[in-house]
């Protein structure tokens, strides 16, 4: 009831005697010191955010004085990182765009909501993506610029292209956009698109099950343990990433925001001179996924489309006959679209060096396959192979 009753003083329009009176009386540290206090609860926490937005909203001068003097930001991002409650993050977002807004230390905060990228909880990561869109866009202020990009942001989008919440995905993506049009981060993230359009070699492990499960599982049949696996799973981080670049591609080349719409030929240019159009063939190779192969289709058309090097090179790493094939029936030749297709077809045109080489085997995306699909297929290829032995000798 306290905080309130200051808040409401505070936030009068003769409230700056009593804010000077506050402040002059240790008032600004107790609220900070109330905020950062683990063992107060978050609905007092909460109220104390509260005056501390009522101090901020007071001027400009009350605004540095929090940040520089007390560390104002570190406390609020330190509640950030514990409120549970939505309402929470929502004032928590409001107070940090309020004072990163024209402040010397918002680089400094930029920083440290980027850490905050890499938080284990979607709700944290989310309002922080929030915030830094919020501050990394143009504001509709006079005398406030836009911060520029810190190049570290480009790989903590990448770890949050890793997960499979989709509001904190719809954030990732929106500042991988804005690192798209700032000339200082798109070299970093466009290379950051190509290496995770054609990832490594990733092991998949099947969901570990309870002693109960796992005696049903080990004695069902191959097709069933098959279908069991693949309805359980969840898609390795590689390919949660892959088919990420593949959307982002196509969702940056359809925007219609102005500053992304004026630099889309500049970067369509860039992302053909990196190779990307070799990384979405590979991705709609990817039988495995059908995320990654949906949007890399989608991705290839919409670039295609805009950009006359993208179509130029997609002809000259395809083909006459798929580039035709491609163009009257997109979806059609994109369903039955393999690597085995597209490690023939690269040499065919002597583009072999577009796909990256592993050692275990050609398709990076079968370790993808649930354990029992693969095993399934290997048994297929050994009755086939006993079917050759047994026909030799005949």
């Amino acid at each position: 009831m306290a905080l309130q009753a200051l808040a409401v003083f505070l936030g009068a329009a003769s409230g700056h005697r009593f804010l000077l009176e506050f402040l002059g009386t240790g008032g600004l540290q107790m609220t900070l010191q109330m905020m950062s206090d683990e063992n107060v609860a978050e609905v007092d926490r909460v109220r104390a955010l509260q005056l501390l937005a009522s101090i901020a909203n007071s001027g400009f001068t009350y605004k540095q004085m929090i940040c520089t003097d007390f560390a104002g930001e570190e406390a609020v991002l330190g509640f950030m990182c514990e409120a549970k409650c939505e309402s929470s993050h929502e004032l928590i977002r409001s107070v940090l765009i309020g004072l990163g807004r024209g402040n010397t230390k918002v680089g400094e905060m930029q920083s440290k909501l980027i850490r905050c990228l890499r938080s284990d909880k979607a709700l944290v990561q989310r309002t922080a993506s929030q915030v830094l869109r919020q501050l990394l866009s143009p504001a509709a202020v006079e005398g406030v610029t836009s911060l520029p990009p810190d190049p570290a942001l480009v790989t903590a989008i990448n770890a949050i292209f890793g997960g499979n919440n989709v509001y904190v995905m719809y954030e990732a993506q929106e500042l991988a956009m804005t690192a798209l049009v700032e000339v200082g981060t798109r070299p970093l993230m466009i290379e950051s698109m190509v290496k995770m359009l054609q990832p490594p070699n990733f092991a998949y492990e099947r969901p570990v099950e309870t002693p109960e499960d796992e005696s049903l599982f080990s004695g069902a049949s191959v097709a069933a343990k098959s279908y069991f696996s693949a309805a359980d799973a969840v898609p390795p981080e590689a390919a949660l990433q892959q088919a990420a670049a593949c959307r982002l591609t196509w969702s940056f080349i359809k925007n219609k925001e102005e500053r992304r719409l004026a630099v889309r030929p500049h970067v369509c240019e860039q992302m053909v001179e990196s190779g990307i159009m070799g990384g979405l063939l590979v991705a709609m190779a990817n039988t495995s996924y059908s995320e990654s192969k949906k949007h890399a289709m989608e991705a290839i058309k919409s670039i295609t489309h805009a950009s006359t090097d993208a179509n130029a090179a997609l002809f000259e790493l395809t083909g006459k006959d798929f580039y035709s094939r491609f163009q009257l029936d997109a979806a059609g030749t994109c369903a039955h679209f393999d690597m085995a297709e597209l490690e023939k077809m690269l040499a065919s045109t002597g583009n072999s060096h577009v796909v990256i080489k592993h050692a275990a085997h050609s398709d990076p995306f079968s370790d993808c396959l649930p354990s029992a699909l693969n095993e399934e297929q290997g048994e297929d290829r050994d009755n086939e192979q006993e079917g050759g032995r047994a026909v030799q000798e005949e």
